[in-house]
């Protein structure tokens, strides 16, 4: 019984055919975004590591330049010292203050 004309496919097979085009299009793109969304948080956790490295890096740098500062200043304060034992200040003010200063120790 075939009469030569091709059979068309129902509608049904129409929405069937389209319905899976749009499925294998929409895992793509979901397949794509997943792939894009893996690398974006590759290179922020790369960015985040490196930020943390150089945030380590200057604090260190930051504690050497504090301890630096502290030595110099512990200095100017043994040599305020010295200079007070050596000028005979601590006489001048156990005579004209009332500070008893007996004893000073290196």
């Amino acid at each position: 019984m075939s009469n030569g004309k091709k059979k068309t496919p129902s509608i049904d097979a129409k929405l069937v055919a389209f319905s899976d085009r749009v499925e294998e299009t929409l895992t793509k793109e979901r397949k794509e975004r997943a792939a894009e969304r893996k690398e974006f948080d590759a290179k922020l956790e790369k960015e985040r590591k490196e930020f943390d490295a150089k945030l380590e890096k200057e604090r260190k740098e930051h504690r050497r330049d504090v301890a630096v500062e502290m030595g110099r200043l512990q200095d100017m304060w043994g040599k305020l010292a010295e200079f007070v034992i050596e000028s005979g200040i601590l006489d001048t003010l156990n005579r004209h203050a009332d500070l008893s200063i007996d004893e000073v120790l290196p």
